[in-house]
């Protein structure tokens, strides 16, 4: 499998999660509070889906021979200093990288009125993501 190959696939497996997110995650803010299942629904989607974005962005960066990232966050500042996405993408995309930090860390104290926020946004913002990886014409 080339690094094309492995950069299409990772697009793929971004916009499966987020077509999952999407379908199975149209919870009120009050579900989110209150429901285990929804919590549980709601806190899994959006960790698989951000783990696949940084997936697809390392992927990206090797096939494209840019700068070795120090960190998933700084893999964003890479894309934007190579023009590929935004300061909003960027911004955007690394404040999901640290929420999907709190997902995996901090579940006892896990504030669903902030979840409900990024369940809201998070969509918009990777399809943004993609559509600005889409006008690299890998």
């Amino acid at each position: 499998m080339t690094n094309i190959d492995m950069v299409l696939e990772k697009v793929e497996q971004v916009k499966g999660y987020l077509r999952m997110l999407e379908r199975n995650c149209q919870f009120s803010l009050e579900d989110i509070q209150t429901k285990e299942s929804a919590k549980l629904i709601t806190e899994r989607c959006l960790f698989l889906l951000a783990q696949s974005v940084i997936d697809l962005v390392d992927v990206l960066i090797i096939c494209k021979k840019f700068r070795r990232p120090s960190s998933a966050r700084d893999s964003f500042d890479v894309l934007f200093r190579e023009n590929v996405i935004s300061f909003e993408t960027t911004e955007n995309m690394q404040s999901f990288v640290g929420f999907r930090n709190l997902l995996s860390h901090e579940y006892s104290t896990m504030d669903y009125t902030k979840v409900y926020e990024v369940l809201q946004k998070v969509p918009k913002h990777v399809k943004q993501l993609l559509e600005d990886i889409d006008k690299l014409n890998i």
